[in-house]
This record gives C-alpha cells, sequence and structure tokens, in this order.
C-alpha cells in the first residue's frame, strides 16, 4: 500500500529531454543564421516576442503561394520573454528568456497532426517539464485556425 501511494504522489517530470516528438533542437543547429527570417510577431497574451524561420523547402513553398507544403519543410521559431521598458514605457524590451518551437512537415508520421510535428525546446535546447502531448495537442489546436494557409500563420 505504501508502495501505491508513493508512487501515486510523485510526478512525472518531462523536463530535460534533447528529443520531442522524435526531433533535435541541435539537429537544427543555427538555422537562425542559415533560414530566411519570414515573419516578427508579438504575442500579447505571453509577452512574447517570436521570429519565425524557414529551411529552404518552407520558404520555396510559402514564398510561391502554394499551401501543400512538402515533407521535409520546417519552419523554426525563437520566442523571447519581454518587459516594459522604464525609460521608454510604450515599448518593450528583451527580457532574456528564450524557448524554441520547431514545425517539420511529415505527412506520414504526423497523419494524426495534419501532417505536422512540433517539438518546443527552452534556451538550453531541453525540453520543458510539462507533457509533451499535451503541447502537441494544444499546438495542432492553434494551428487549425490556420488550416487554409496548411496550417502556417503567414
Amino acid at each position: 500500500l505504501f508502495s501505491f501511494l508513493t508512487a501515486k504522489a510523485e510526478s512525472v517530470n518531462f523536463g530535460g529531454n534533447e528529443k520531442m516528438n522524435g526531433y533535435k533542437l541541435s539537429d537544427y543547429k543555427d538555422f537562425e543564421k542559415k533560414w530566411k527570417l519570414v515573419t516578427t510577431r508579438y504575442r500579447k497574451d505571453t509577452g512574447e516576442l517570436r521570429f519565425t524561420y524557414a529551411n529552404l523547402l518552407a520558404w520555396k513553398t510559402l514564398i510561391s503561394g502554394k499551401t501543400d507544403y512538402p515533407d521535409g519543410a520546417v519552419f523554426a521559431k525563437i520566442g523571447i520573454i519581454t518587459e516594459e521598458d522604464e525609460m521608454f514605457p510604450s515599448s518593450s524590451i528583451p527580457s532574456g528568456a528564450k524557448r524554441y518551437q520547431l514545425m517539420v512537415r511529415n505527412k506520414k508520421k504526423h497523419k494524426d497532426d495534419d501532417g505536422w510535428g512540433y517539438a518546443l525546446f527552452d534556451q538550453k535546447g531541453v525540453t520543458f517539464n510539462e507533457d509533451p502531448k499535451v503541447k502537441v495537442a494544444s499546438c495542432v489546436a492553434c494551428h487549425k485556425v490556420a488550416a487554409s494557409r496548411g496550417f502556417v500563420f503567414f
């Protein structure tokens, strides 16, 4: 009985893994230097400034106006938390906290997720202590809004 109660009381730690959903951030090292910057957006709900980049396959599809991204198309995002600038209150400045997000096209592997695989990492390139299945489901649900654009927001 004691071991049952102890096991039930312990929480699962999902953080610190190099892989999420089959992807490692290190496999896309320096994407921000090698890929095309697609957009910069500010999320009011999280106070996060996001820079989104596209690899060559994603970029070619995007600029062609097509929405059927081929397998191997990848978007990567850097999220930087901001705070109010004390010297200029109508402005926000980076506060240093970062996260990275990947959106990888593989129609067969991610057929249940509209053909896209999602992965999120902290500034060290490892997963957050959040259930990856819940995080992926959240990404899929949010990107459904952009179904007419191939599940891509821009």
